[in-house]
C-alpha cells in the first residue's frame, strides 16, 4: 500500500512539473538573442604579410526571404505553436558584420572601427575604406527549437557568402562562400541556450574564413603587388 501511494505519488509530482512546464512555454511571446563571436581557442594572425594591411568589415546583406529581419528562427511548443526567435540589439546584417569584425582584431589585423553599408556593388568600394574590403550575403541563418514533453531539439544552420575586395582598384577579387551546422537536446528552452547554439555555428563560420588559406594567400598576393 505503501509502495503504491509512493508511486502515485510520484507520478502527480511528474504530471505536475510537466504541466508547469507546458504553462511557463505558453506564457512567452518571444526568445530573444544577441549574436556574437564566441571562440573557443586563442586566434592567431592567418598570415604574418598582413600586419600593416587595413581592412574595413562592411554590413552584410541579408538575402533572407523574411519580411522582418530580426527574426532568426522559431520555437515550435507541443501545441504547434510558433514562437519567433528575435535578435535584440541589431539585425543580423550588423551583428554578424561586428562579429568578423571582433574576429578579425583578435587575429592581430588592422580593422576600421566602421562598419559602412556597401551594395556588393564594385563600384560601390570606397577609397576610405582601407586596403581590403570584406562583406557579403546572409543566405540562411535560422535556429529552430522543437518542444517535446521531455526533451528539445535545437537545430541551428547558417549560410554566408563573402565579398572581399581590392579598395585600390575598386574590384571584388574573391567570393566564398562558407556554412554550419549544429544540433542538440535539452531538457530545457532559454533565450540562452538558443544564442548558445546559434553563436556555436557563426563562430565556426567566422574560424572558417580566419583559416582560409585561400583567402588569406589571395590577399596577401594583391598587397604584395601593390602595397
Amino acid at each position: 500500500m505503501d509502495k503504491f501511494l509512493y508511486q502515485k505519488g510520484y507520478l502527480i509530482l511528474a504530471l505536475l512539473f510537466i504541466s508547469l512546464m507546458c504553462v511557463s512555454c505558453s506564457s512567452v511571446s518571444s526568445y530573444n538573442v544577441n549574436i556574437k563571436y564566441e571562440p573557443t581557442k586563442a586566434v592567431s594572425r592567418p598570415n604574418s604579410d598582413l600586419s600593416k594591411v587595413v581592412f574595413t568589415v562592411a554590413e552584410f546583406n541579408d538575402s533572407r526571404k523574411i519580411d522582418n529581419r530580426y527574426i532568426i528562427g522559431r520555437v515550435v511548443d507541443t501545441k504547434d505553436r510558433k514562437i519567433p526567435v528575435i535578435t535584440i540589439q541589431q539585425e543580423p546584417s550588423t551583428s554578424i558584420a561586428h562579429a568578423l569584425r571582433d574576429a578579425l582584431y583578435k587575429a592581430n589585423l588592422t580593422v576600421t572601427g566602421d562598419i559602412p553599408k556597401w551594395d556588393l556593388q564594385e563600384k560601390g568600394i570606397k577609397k576610405e575604406w582601407g586596403r581590403i574590403v570584406i562583406g557579403g550575403n546572409i543566405q540562411q541563418l535560422e535556429v529552430v527549437v522543437k518542444e517535446g514533453l521531455t526533451t528539445k531539439a535545437y537545430e541551428a544552420k547558417a549560410n554566408i557568402k563573402l565579398m572581399v575586395g581590392d579598395v585600390k582598384k575598386a574590384q571584388i577579387f574573391y567570393i566564398p562562400t562558407y556554412e554550419s551546422a549544429n544540433t542538440w537536446t535539452d531538457i530545457s528552452v532559454s533565450d540562452e541556450k538558443i544564442q548558445k547554439i546559434l553563436n556555436s555555428v557563426i563562430t565556426t563560420i567566422i574560424d572558417r574564413v580566419i583559416s582560409d588559406k585561400e583567402l588569406w594567400g589571395k590577399i596577401s598576393e594583391i598587397v604584395k603587388k601593390d602595397p
